[in-house]
C-alpha cells in the first residue's frame, strides 16, 4: 500500500506531468484569448470565405494581413509552453505557473517577431498556391506552383523546431530560425514523426471534440520528449563552450591578481622614503 500512495510512484509521477501539461494547456488558451476575440471581431471564418469567394486579392492580402497581426501572442506564448514542457519531461522540479510567465515575459518581444514573421510568410504561400490554381495553367505556373511547394516543405519543417529553440537558446531572430531549419534536416527522422503527431493529433480532434481542446498539451507533450532527445548534444556543446570561457576569464583573473600582487609586494615598486 505504501508504494501505491508513494509520490515517487512513476504512476503518480505521470499523472503529474499530464496534469501540468493540461495546466499549461489553460494558460496557453488565455494567452492567446485576446487573438480569438480579435478573429471574431474581424468575422472569423464566414468572412475569410466570403472573401476568398469573391476572389478579390486586396481584399484577400488585407484580411491576411490583419489576421498575422492579431496572432502575435501565439509566438511568446508557445515559447514560453515548450520552454516549461521540455521542464516537465526532463523531471526539472519548479513551478509551473511562474516558469511558464517568466519565458513569456522573457521571449515576448523576439516570440512575437518570429511569429509575424512565419505566420505572414506561411500565409503569402497559401496565398501564392491559391493564385496559382486558379490562373491557366502552363510551363511557368507549374514550375512556381512546385517552387512554392518545396518552400512550404521547407516552413512545415522550420515550423517543428522555431519555437522550442527561441525557448532553449539565446541568439539573433535570423539565426534562430536559420538554426531551427538547420536542426529539422539534421534530425529529419524526428522531424517528420513530429509533423505526424501534429498531423495525428488534429485529424483525431476533428472526430473527438475533447482530443481538440487537449491538442496544445499533447502536441507540446509528445514534442517535449523528442526535442529534449534533439536538443542534447547541442546543449552539451553550448555548456562545453561557457565553461571553457568561464575558465579562460578565470585564468585572465587570477594571472591579473597575480600581476596586482606581485605589484604590490614587489619592494622596487614602493616608494623610497626620503631620510628623515
Amino acid at each position: 500500500m505504501g508504494g501505491i500512495f508513494n509520490l515517487e510512484n512513476p504512476f503518480w509521477q505521470a499523472v503529474s506531468k499530464i496534469t501540468d501539461f493540461l495546466w499549461l494547456t489553460v494558460l496557453w488558451f488565455l494567452s492567446v484569448v485576446p487573438m480569438m476575440i480579435g478573429y471574431t471581431l474581424l468575422g472569423g471564418t464566414e468572412v475569410l470565405l466570403e472573401v476568398v469567394e469573391t476572389q478579390n486579392t486586396v481584399a484577400m492580402l488585407f484580411f491576411i494581413v490583419v489576421s498575422v497581426l492579431l496572432t502575435f501572442l501565439i509566438g511568446p506564448s508557445t515559447t514560453a509552453f515548450f520552454y516549461v514542457g521540455q521542464k516537465i519531461v526532463g523531471d526539472e522540479e519548479g513551478y509551473v505557473t511562474k516558469q511558464y510567465f517568466h519565458s513569456l515575459k522573457q521571449n515576448f518581444k523576439q516570440g512575437s517577431v518570429i511569429w509575424l514573421i512565419m505566420a505572414f510568410f506561411g500565409s503569402m504561400l497559401m496565398f501564392n498556391l491559391y493564385f496559382y490554381r486558379h490562373m491557366e495553367a502552363s510551363n511557368v505556373t507549374t514550375v512556381l506552383t512546385v517552387l512554392v511547394l518545396v518552400a512550404c516543405v521547407f516552413y512545415i519543417l522550420t515550423m517543428q523546431f522555431v519555437f522550442p529553440v527561441l525557448s532553449k537558446f539565446d541568439n539573433t531572430t535570423f539565426n534562430i530560425i536559420k538554426f531551427a531549419l538547420l536542426i529539422s534536416i539534421r534530425n529529419i527522422g524526428w522531424t517528420l514523426l513530429m509533423v505526424a503527431i501534429f498531423v495525428g493529433v488534429i485529424a483525431a480532434g476533428a472526430f473527438i471534440l475533447p482530443v481538440l481542446i487537449l491538442a496544445p498539451g499533447i502536441i507540446v507533450g509528445l514534442d517535449s520528449f523528442i526535442i529534449r532527445h534533439v536538443f542534447k548534444p547541442y546543449i552539451a556543446t553550448a555548456l562545453g563552450e561557457d565553461q571553457e570561457e568561464n575558465a579562460e576569464d578565470e585564468a585572465a583573473a587570477n594571472d591579473e591578481l597575480l600581476q596586482d600582487y606581485e605589484a604590490k609586494t614587489n619592494p622596487m615598486n614602493k616608494p623610497w622614503e626620503k631620510d628623515k
